[in-house]
């Protein structure tokens, strides 16, 4: 009689639990040693061990970018493309391309074999490695498109072939059934912000998935909102649209973007190329609210006399009513020359769009406005409208003159919120109006050391850490620093340890 020793450990404890525990060990972090204890588990681990892989793209796509040996295992694919061609649009070497917009590593043929060779893909990212003006040409596009079995696409920071689309090769049934297409570009990019082919192949490609696509990012000003209006959008759950507010629409924009009945998250982070704020529903226009679904919206710049706030669902609980970008950047950093307008909402406006919302619960919540006489009327709206916030994001600017920040008033205020978790404040305090040399680094230091002290002793016990928003001269950043909630300890930070906890605002991360 054999001993239970002598039993392979995939017939004692089954194939499944033995891939639960290879995916426990690789969420530990662990399952690289396991998979070299012996022949047996490193072969039967392989498909949880390179289930996610990385290929860092320097030169012309090769089978050497991911061993072939692995392909088969790959279900999330990442492409960061690292070639010397990524500045070409701003210095004279170019090295595999012909055309300085475009792209010249990433091979169309040998890619379309490559991912058509990994049965198990499922999500693919591909971008640069910063931020430039570098584009994917359509043979390249054409070849990701061409995997029937993958359901994830994020393109970032890549321009989506900005020369030349061939109209007539796409057609709907070559598309796979994707649920997640996410095309990101960088906002602060230089004119122009589109390309002719770009918005073409674009439209061509999502407009064609609108029947399975569930979550949804693009640039504004690559796309034709007409495409929205024309579609039944009838799975998409997430839509997030980024660059500057379409000025030119001949509808209302909750009109454009109607047909989504399963439409739970609405991100509209708008620039405004113009000064005036834009209304997603105006007065006058007559509509249903179309989502009854919605737990999550972001909207830049509100405007108080949007009808879209006196129909917001009871369902909802996540607002954000930021500027985009952030308004600290055109204060405090007279650098930057955005070819946009900043019209910060004051106190008594944003009061007036909170007293028509009523989202009992709320659960996170994000505004920037300009302080004014209403200032605490405004707070006590927030604590008594929303008693159930967990997460709250403030950025509140003094009134033009005014050198006070009530920074007591203002933390005792929401402390009041007694489900609160995590609280980041920007409180506009004077002294970041002149700290623009490195050496100030320690005199604002001080500053914001004594401020959190004050936030903590008002903020209930249950807080365990809060944010302060804060301008580093050296790294020409907006940095938050995370403070403990508790005073005596806020008070025995040393000098250097917001190098610890900083957590850096892009001037390209609006949301």
């Amino acid at each position: 009689m054999s001993s239970v020793l002598d039993i392979p450990i995939h017939v004692k404890l089954g194939h499944d639990i033995l891939l639960h525990i290879f995916e426990e060990s690789r969420m530990a972090g662990v399952l690289q040693h396991l998979s070299m204890t012996c022949r047996y588990i490193r072969s039967e681990s392989m498909s949880i061990l390179f289930q996610s892989c990385v290929a860092i793209i320097e030169r012309p796509t090769t089978e050497h970018f991911l061993p072939t040996t692995l392909w088969p295992f790959v279900r999330s694919f990442t492409l960061i493309d690292d070639c010397p061609d990524i500045t070409a649009m701003r210095h004279p070497t170019i090295c595999y391309t012909d055309d300085r917009l475009l792209c010249g590593v990433l091979d169309g043929p040998f890619l379309r074999h490559a991912l058509n060779s990994m049965p198990r893909l499922q999500s693919l990212t591909i971008k640069l490695r910063y931020n430039e003006l570098h584009g994917l040409p359509w043979s390249t596009l054409d070849a990701v498109l061409s995997v029937p079995w993958l359901r994830d696409i994020v393109i970032q920071s890549y321009i989506f072939c900005p020369r030349y689309f061939p109209a007539t090769a796409l057609l709907p049934e070559m598309l796979p059934p994707l649920t997640t297409f996410s095309y990101r570009l960088f906002t602060t990019r230089p004119l122009p912000r589109s390309y002719p082919a770009e918005r073409s192949a674009l439209g061509a490609v999502v407009g064609n998935i609108h029947g399975s696509i569930e979550t949804l990012t693009l640039p504004s000003e690559s796309v034709s909102f007409t495409m929205f209006h024309s579609k039944v959008w009838e799975r998409l759950r997430s839509l997030t649209l980024t660059g500057e507010y379409p000025i030119d629409l001949s509808l209302p924009l909750i009109c454009v973007l109607a047909s989504m009945p399963e439409l739970c998250v609405l991100i509209l982070a708008f620039a405004l190329p113009i000064r005036n704020r834009q209304s997603i529903w105006p007065r006058g226009a007559s509509v249903t609210f179309p989502w009854p679904k919605l737990t999550d919206l972001t909207l830049s710049f509100p405007d108080p006399g949007d009808q879209i706030f006196a129909y917001l669902p009871a369902s909802l609980r996540r607002l954000s009513l930021l500027c985009c970008p952030h308004h600290c950047f055109y204060k405090w950093d007279p650098l930057l020359n955005y070819p946009w307008h900043s019209p910060i909402l004051d106190a008594t406006e944003m009061l007036e769009v909170l007293d028509a919302v009523q989202a009992p619960s709320l659960e996170a919540f994000r505004l920037e406005y300009r302080a004014d006489d209403v200032d605490e009327a405004l707070l006590r709206r927030i604590v008594t409208a929303f008693p159930h916030l967990t997460i709250i994001e403030m950025h509140r600017f003094r009134a033009e003159g005014d050198q006070d920040v009530p920074v007591t008033a203002i933390a005792k205020m929401l402390s009041r919120l007694v489900s609160l978790r995590n609280l980041r404040l920007h409180l506009d305090f004077p002294i970041m109006a002149r700290t623009w040399m490195a050496e100030d680094e320690k005199v604002l230091w001080d500053d914001l050391k004594a401020n959190a002290a004050l936030i903590a002793r008002e903020l209930d016990s249950s807080l365990d850490s809060f944010g302060i928003l804060r301008w580093d001269a050296y790294d020409r950043d907006f940095k938050w620093s995370f403070f403990p909630a508790d005073p005596e300890l806020c008070d025995c930070l040393p000098e250097d340890s917001y190098a610890i906890l900083d957590q850096i605002i892009h001037r390209d991360d609006w949301l």
